[in-house]
């Protein structure tokens, strides 16, 4: 799902689902004199969320990145709607918060976490995985022509080989040798002594 959303717009005769809306990064110089992205900006509110804000409590455009693999509390909407005949889906996600403290945290594997470039350098795994309004998107920016991600859409290099499987290892038999017994923290069993 994207935070951004999608929408559909006609390109050459033809529709195409595109990225509903793009995040500003524009930055911004508050009272203290500290230059961040607005505080109503939802990048920035993500970063609070996550506690990636630098030490003055605002998010600077280059650090967006470090959202990768963050955990924040999401609304999520999904649902059918007809119309004319025809079935869509309507997916709707909203930034919820941050994660409530004693709420146990899911564990995922960091090698799913992707992040895409223009300049070159993209997993090809990563770059087949996008999404098709994604790939939209990028077709419609205006550096798009003579990109290295152009090339990486268009001419996607061949997938990468997967790792081998980690060997299976067997549990081990029980010792045959008898363990010690603990002893016991009190041996004393003269209770007429005790304060209570």
């Amino acid at each position: 799902m994207l935070l951004n959303g999608e929408f559909m717009v006609k390109e050459d005769g033809q529709w195409v689902k595109i990225v509903g809306r793009g995040f500003s990064l524009q930055e911004t110089r508050f009272d203290d004199g500290q230059w961040g992205l607005p505080k109503q900006n939802i990048l920035h509110r993500l970063a609070e969320a996550c506690g990636v804000t630098n030490e003055y409590g605002n998010t600077k455009p280059q650090d967006v990145g470090a959202l990768l693999g963050q955990y924040a509390q999401f609304q999520i909407t999904v649902g059918l709607t007809e119309k004319s005949g025809r079935k869509y889906l309507n997916e709707n996600i909203k930034l919820a918060g941050i994660v409530p403290e004693g709420l146990p945290l899911p564990e995922f594997d960091q090698s799913l976490l992707y992040g895409i470039n223009f300049t070159g350098g993209n997993d090809p795994d990563a770059v087949r995985q996008l999404r098709l309004s994604v790939k939209n998107t990028i077709k419609r920016a205006k550096n798009y022509e003579g990109s290295q991600i152009k090339q990486d859409i268009e001419n996607p290099k061949p997938a990468s080989e997967k790792p081998a499987a980690p060997p299976v290892q067997k549990p081990k038999a029980p010792s045959s040798r008898k363990q010690p017994e603990p002893e016991s923290a009190f041996q004393d069993d003269n209770f007429d002594e005790m304060p209570f």
